[in-house]
């Protein structure tokens, strides 16, 4: 039985990976070469189907798509030799910093998740739904968290859109923009502060449109208003007041797209409802097994049913100094109304690895830091003073409070890894995919293993560590590219 790569450049980490998958999931140990991986006797086709990193399999000239190849290929999406499709069925829906590739998220279900199907999967910090929606493909119950209101829609879209009859999604795209086309509304409202504050960052004929689109989306799509509300929102950003580019906020300098706003909602709606038709041409319609809730982790779930409920977990946890997440979607969350936007800045300070600090508030917690008061693993706090002795006054606000900062995520880490201790089953996999970090304090760079600490906070509160893994990150080209995390590592622990 021969095994045949997809037709793209591998991370040697994504064929560590694939060999390893092989040995799971066959019981065999495979033969390796550039070309193909051969088997010393042959596997059950089911098996070999759920493979993430190959294209084909079979014998003696006749070759089977994995699920994987046909998934990557469906509605005919162009192949390049650089780098895998990583957008298949519902994954682009809506764009989202910061998470990570679906196909590392299936190779790890099928490496550390249990033989017996179907599954439970936990993603405690779901983001965009990367984890729950390959789950669901491989047929598998799937829960995630996630504190941003945000990404909990959107997660639940894609969700939504797996099961959804796309015959019945493409009758009301026809009739939403057919109804947007034919509008001569114009949108009125009390001023209120949502409608102001949309005003100050949209020409005022765009914002006609979206709030044309969200009326009638409310209207005529029923249950399934949430995929064409993500879909339209993936837009608003460039045809914003915003630099698109931009993670921060800043007006916009570069020229506005030439095609129109309503003609780019229109070709989003086809393109996601050809992608659609073309998964479930592979999948089939998948039954309802995925749920997103807006929930903090740190705190303990409210939902006892869920405890020890979980075979895994599989997670890409915010980084020791995250990105803005909030602020980036800060567009969306108040045209969708799911946050004011006077109380964006303070969800932004509750985030996970957030950079916002006020002073008042660091000085406890260089307290805390100085005295361990939360108890954290002696390596960790050495650390972290280590960077706040470091410092100088040459070093503004922002360093000043980096030492801290890192304590504090290592804290709010460590709650996160008791909380879902308690949700997983004895034996259960955590696999978390975590960026390593750097600083410049007093004028020297500190490079630091963010993975290697993490676990040794988690190993502090109970967990067995299992493996730690070095991955190689995806080179970034984009106007962030500086501050760019290009390396990370698999940690995984177990209960």
């Amino acid at each position: 039985m021969k095994l045949y790569w997809h037709p793209y450049k591998y991370f040697p980490y994504e064929k560590e990976l694939a060999v390893r998958e092989v040995q799971q999931l066959t019981g065999q140990t495979p033969e390796t070469t550039n070309d193909v991986v051969s088997l010393p006797e042959s596997a059950q086709a089911d098996t070999l189907r759920k493979l993430a990193y190959f294209s084909y399999f079979g014998e003696e000239g006749v070759l089977v798509p994995t699920t994987q190849r046909l998934l990557e290929t469906a509605n005919d999406k162009p192949r390049t030799s650089r780098r895998q499709v990583t957008r298949y069925s519902s994954h682009g829906l809506h764009e989202y910093k910061g998470k990570f590739n679906p196909q590392v998220v299936r190779s790890l279900l099928n490496i550390f998740g249990p033989s017996r199907q179907p599954i439970q999967v936990l993603d405690p910090f779901c983001g965009s739904g990367t984890t729950l929606v390959e789950a669901v493909h491989a047929g598998n119950q799937a829960f995630g968290f996630d504190i941003n209101p945000m990404a909990v829609f959107i997660s639940t879209a894609k969700l939504q859109a797996l099961s959804a009859d796309s015959d019945l999604l493409t009758q009301y795209a026809t009739i939403i923009i057919a109804r947007c086309r034919a509008s001569d509304w114009l949108i009125t409202t009390d001023e209120d502060e949502r409608y102001a504050y949309l005003m100050n960052w949209f020409p005022a004929t765009i914002l006609v449109q979206m709030e044309t689109l969200r009326h009638v989306i409310a209207e005529q799509a029923q249950d399934s208003a949430a995929i064409f509300l993500v879909l339209v929102s993936n837009l608003l950003r460039d045809y914003s007041l915003q630099e698109p580019a931009d993670l921060r906020i800043r007006r916009r300098s570069s020229p506005f797209p030439t095609t129109s706003f309503l003609d780019a909602v229109e070709q989003s709606f086809h393109r996601f409802l050809c992608e659609l038709r073309a998964t479930q041409a592979v999948l089939g319609r998948m039954p309802s097994i995925g749920r997103a809730m807006l929930h903090d982790i740190r705190q303990t779930v409210p939902n006892h049913e869920l405890i020890e409920s979980f075979d895994i977990a599989v997670t890409s946890p915010p980084y020791a100094t995250a990105l803005p997440y909030i602020d980036t979607q800060r567009l969306s969350l108040v045209w969708l109304g799911l946050s004011q936007a006077k109380a964006i800045n303070s969800l932004e300070e509750t985030l996970i690895g957030s950079r916002e600090f006020r002073k008042s508030v660091q000085k406890q917690w260089i307290d805390r830091m100085q005295n361990n008061i939360d108890d954290l693993p002696a390596p960790v706090v050495d650390f972290c003073n280590q960077l706040q002795n470091a410092l100088t006054n040459q070093d503004g606000f922002r360093r000043q409070a980096v030492p801290t900062l890192l304590y504090r995520y290592f804290v709010d880490m460590k709650q996160v890894f008791v909380n879902v201790h308690g949700l997983l089953k004895q034996n259960g996999k955590f696999c978390l995919v975590v960026g390593h970090n750097q600083t410049t304090i007093g004028g020297v760079k500190y490079s630091f293993d963010t993975p290697a600490l993490l676990e040794q906070v988690a190993i502090s509160v109970g967990w067995k560590a299992f493996e730690l893994t070095q991955l190689q990150a995806y080179q970034r080209f984009s106007l962030h590219s500086q501050n760019a995390i290009n390396q990370e590592s698999l940690i995984v622990l177990m209960k």
